[in-house]
């Protein structure tokens, strides 16, 4: 490829990450400027962790069937299917989305639910009223489109793209790697945020409060993110 197209397509990946990093630190100047609250932020952000969770299962039941991979059940080595993975995956995700849900409602809600009377309350305060809900439709939009033009996309797609008359890129297969790794790489690392941001916020929240937890998230996520979307 022409040296000047391998520049230009860094540049871009650059500015790329450039853009999630601010994404990512936007939360801290809103606690600054703007008296955002942290625990409704914290709330935010476990909320992402849910629709990626979601998209997660669908970019899985898109991978080819030989290309699932083997998986270890009660000890044994088997050939993996779409139902084993995502049931694994689903319950992993269940699991440890509910327990830091707990968690954070536990050590860093405050004084939230003497003000809250029930689920209803919880989700108009939480998603409506704090317009929540425009971040998440746009977190949501943007894991349907990454399905929609990744590399294991819907055959429909395809079938629009000729009927506009539009030639669709074509549909590559890995030579190597593992795409099943790469799917539930990022669910597991947004996970793994979320897991260090809990342990790491419950140590000092007794002298930072419910923001301990939002920066120890705020700063690793923006690190990985960085880095993923510099070097893709």
């Amino acid at each position: 490829m022409p040296s000047g197209w391998i520049t230009g397509e860094c540049v871009i990946r650059l500015l790329v990450a450039l853009l999630f990093t601010a994404y990512n630190l936007l939360p801290l100047y809103g606690l600054w400027a703007w008296n955002w609250d942290a625990f409704q932020l914290l709330i935010l952000y476990w909320s992402e962790t849910v629709v990626l969770a979601a998209w997660t299962m669908v970019r899985l039941a898109l991978v080819p069937s030989d290309l699932l991979g083997d998986m270890t059940v009660n000890g044994r080595t088997v050939k993996a299917t779409h139902g084993k993975l995502i049931g694994v995956m689903s319950m992993t995700a269940v699991i440890f989305c509910t327990g830091h849900l707990l968690f954070l409602c536990v050590i860093f809600s405050g004084d939230w639910f003497r003000r809250l009377h029930g689920v209803g309350d919880f989700l108009r305060t939480f998603y409506i009223a704090s317009d929540a809900w425009i971040p998440l439709l746009l977190v949501t939009l943007a894991g349907g489109a990454d399905v929609l033009t990744g590399q294991f996309r819907p055959q429909f797609v395809d079938a629009i793209a000729l009927r506009l008359r539009i030639t669709p890129a074509p549909a590559s297969r890995p030579a190597a790697g593992d795409p099943v790794g790469n799917i539930t790489g990022a669910l597991l690392g947004r996970i793994v945020v979320m897991q260090v941001a809990i342990i790491g916020g419950a140590w000092a929240v007794k002298s930072w409060g419910s923001i301990a937890p939002l920066a120890i998230m705020v700063g690793i996520k923006t690190l990985f993110d960085f880095g993923h979307r510099a070097a893709r």
